[in-house]
């Protein structure tokens, strides 16, 4: 961690005495939490999307930004694979003025090539606030948005460039986007008491009692906290609203493209891959205890470098039963996160009863069919029947795989014995196995206990597009077959790689995603008013007797049964042949 040291906090307690609480120079400013006293800077929200600001009487709005707060022990050396550590207070001025470094992860250069980024000392989060410390106690607080970021459980970041909140700051909420630990150092289990895993889960639960205990004095409200997420951000806010650990630490949630019910959000392996990474590391353990001590000892750049080799190589038609490292049911012991099958918590009504906007994008995979890793993973599954059968059925029997595959394979291919993955032939199926099914049945079930409200993303526009495709030889939408996994999120923040200048659709549609999610955040209702023209006056309904559903496309229209056919298939063999006992 970074402090100012003595000789400005000497000054900064003096002007303090005088009724102060601004330092030196007004771009900055200190407020004082729980475990000591924190600088961050004054910023001001983009300005730049006019078309978007015609929308609304904001922009150029200064908020105070605080990089880099920790909420835990550094989880390094000997802390390596444990629990998180509420972290310890500090006597100095922390600088909060920038960044730190994110948690370890690989980045895909290409299909078996990655660049190692981040540190193991990574467990910090972002907040953002539009009110100046010294109008905390006479202000209202504001309601607390809580960003849990996606990529698969091996990669992400709460970074301001790539979440850069301007856009939610403009509609006067908070902000806070937290880290957590990735792949082996997040996720690594041995299925038993030395190493029960789901530790980046963890790190998300200490991170919101840290805001619940701390947001107060950054204007925040404690008792009105948003939790959302994207992919398995997503899954992560589904585990978070299934665990008792973080009951009454968040009062709504919003999971986009995932939940905890989807077919890779539980690892049912997690033994076999860390029993695969020791092999590539030469680590011959004589028991899980000396497993999980050699694998201490391992530099952290070889440890993710193989890790995530190693997990990659795993791949392939056992992807079904859940990621590499992931989410894992432990054992039954007091700090336990996931603790059985999500289906029966949200079955049984197991689960936080908050309000809930649950979704999905109209083709997921639409973007991952043009990346050289889901070619090689892909091309290995072909169209045998067993093998298009997800671990969300929780069955083995030979008869049976076979008995669902071939009706999931007439429905989706007909005739055909193979499929050319890049010419998309595949991708219904896909984005019905890995998202949109599951999405669904999620809100269906949760909607029994709770006010859940499903959508479906469908506005296919240029500022959605994955920058990343660019790189790989596609600068512009390849694909018109329905919007991808993760195109909402150009919408929602103001990305350094969006586009600069937006269509009037474009800006449309970016200003109803940010009054929906905001209002939801505010009330618990994303269209509390059927008087808003922005919104078309329309009204979202929340699931009842019908499964009602807001499509977010050039218009936003109010319909019931989405994907109607598809969800009737899968639902009928869930019903026949899910196993569940």
């Amino acid at each position: 961690m970074k402090f100012i040291q003595s000789k400005t906090l000497h000054f900064f307690v003096l002007i303090c005495v005088q009724g102060t609480i601004a330092l030196l120079d007004a771009n900055f400013c200190v407020t004082r939490t729980l475990n000591g006293l924190v600088m961050g800077a004054k910023q001001t929200t983009d300005t730049g999307n006019k078309a978007y600001y015609a929308y609304f009487d904001t922009g150029n709005k200064a908020y105070y930004a605080y990089f880099g707060v920790p909420f835990a022990k550094p989880p390094v050396g000997n802390l390596r694979f444990e629990p998180p550590q509420p972290v310890n207070n500090w006597n100095c001025v922390l600088d909060a003025t920038k960044q730190r470094d994110v948690c370890y992860q690989g980045v895909q250069l290409t299909v078996k090539t990655f660049k190692i980024l981040g540190s193991e000392d990574c467990l910090y989060l972002n907040i953002y606030t539009p009110i100046h410390p010294k109008d905390v106690a006479t202000e209202k607080p504001r309601p607390v948005m809580v960003w849990i970021y996606g990529g698969g459980f091996f990669e992400g970041d709460n970074t301001h460039a790539v979440y850069n909140p301007d856009l939610f700051l403009d509609q006067d909420i908070v902000v806070v986007s937290i880290a957590y630990r990735l792949g082996i150092f997040g996720f690594f289990s041995t299925g038993d008491m030395v190493q029960p895993g789901n530790n980046g889960l963890k790190d998300q639960i200490l991170a919101l009692k840290w805001i619940k205990d701390n947001i107060r004095a950054f204007g925040g409200d404690p008792e009105t906290i948003t939790i959302f997420g994207e992919s398995v951000g997503a899954g992560s806010v589904s585990f978070l609203t299934q665990t008792p650990l973080a009951d009454g630490l968040y009062h709504r949630a919003i999971m986009q493209s995932g939940t905890s019910h989807c077919t890779w959000a539980l690892t049912t392996r997690a033994l076999e891959v860390a029993h695969h990474v020791a092999a590539l590391l030469g680590i011959n353990a004589t028991s899980n205890e000396d497993l999980k001590n050699q694998l201490k000892l391992v530099e952290s750049d070889q440890l993710q470098a193989i890790s995530q080799m190693g997990s990659f190589q795993l791949l392939g038609p056992k992807a079904f039963g859940g990621l590499s490292f992931g989410p894992v049911i432990e054992p039954d012991h007091p700090d336990a996160v996931v603790t059985t099958i999500p289906y029966y918590r949200l079955k049984s009504g197991e689960f936080n009863r908050v309000p809930m906007i649950i979704g999905y994008n109209s083709m997921e995979v639409a973007d991952f069919a043009l990346l050289p890793l889901f070619h090689s993973y892909l091309n290995n599954i072909g169209l045998a029947s067993q093998f298009l059968v997800p671990g969300s059925f929780h069955m083995t029997d030979p008869a049976t795989l076979q008995i669902v595959g071939d009706a999931l394979k007439q429905y989706y291919f007909g005739d055909l014995s193979a499929v050319a993955f890049t010419d998309f032939q595949a991708l219904p199926f896909l984005s019905d196995l890995y998202f949109v099914i599951n999405s669904i049945e999620t809100a269906e079930l949760a909607s029994n206990y709770t006010d859940v409200y499903l959508y479906r993303f469908s506005f296919l526009g240029q500022l959605g597009y994955p920058p990343f495709l660019g790189q790989l030889g596609y600068p512009l939408r390849a694909y018109t077959i329905g919007v991808g996994h993760a195109e909402e999120l150009n919408y929602l923040f103001n990305r350094i790689t969006s586009s600069p200048v937006l269509t009037s659709p474009e800006a449309t549609t970016r200003a109803r995603l940010i009054k929906l999610w905001t209002n939801f955040a505010k009330f618990g209702n994303p269209t509390p008013s059927q008087e808003d023209g922005l919104l078309q006056n329309v009204n979202w309904g929340k699931i009842d007797q019908n499964l009602n559903y807001l499509d977010i496309g050039e218009n936003l229209i109010a319909s019931v049964n989405p994907h109607q056919d598809q969800y009737r298939l899968w639902m009928d063999l869930f019903s026949k042949y899910r196993k569940l006992d």
